[in-house]
């Protein structure tokens, strides 16, 4: 059992490091949510971040933009959230969180480049 467990450690490891894609969703989200390394070489060059105001506006009337780059990424700690809803196409997918009682409510955009599934856009709706 201790060998199985080492063999699909060592497997997982050996593709993320060479930088093979997984274009399942499911499988690269679990790794997304619980690897930080991972989760920082799997977001665009800039994520943009797109907060709204609660006054019911389209996502064309932004309320404010920044943009994260890469290079300074910080871990999101998927665990804190709740509801977690899928969105999955062939080639975007799109997760739906909140922090329950909290009013944060946050849609996280995926999009595949290159066989590799990367965060493009974080929109918050918080209130």
């Amino acid at each position: 059992m201790r060998r199985l467990i080492l063999f699909l450690i060592m497997t997982i490891s050996a593709s993320c490091a060479s930088g093979q894609s997984n274009n399942n969703f499911d499988d690269f989200f679990v790794m997304f949510m619980n690897d930080c390394v991972f989760q920082s070489s799997h977001v665009v060059d800039s994520v943009l971040l797109i907060q709204y105001n609660g006054d019911g506006i389209t996502e064309n009337e932004q309320m404010d933009t920044i943009e994260f780059y890469q290079k300074s990424w910080q871990c999101i700690d998927f665990h804190l959230y709740e509801n977690i809803k899928e969105e999955v196409s062939e080639r975007t997918a799109v997760i739906r969180s909140r922090i329950e009682d909290t009013g944060v409510v946050l849609s996280f955009y995926f999009v595949l480049v290159d066989e590799k599934w990367c965060l493009c856009r974080i929109i918050d709706y918080s209130m």
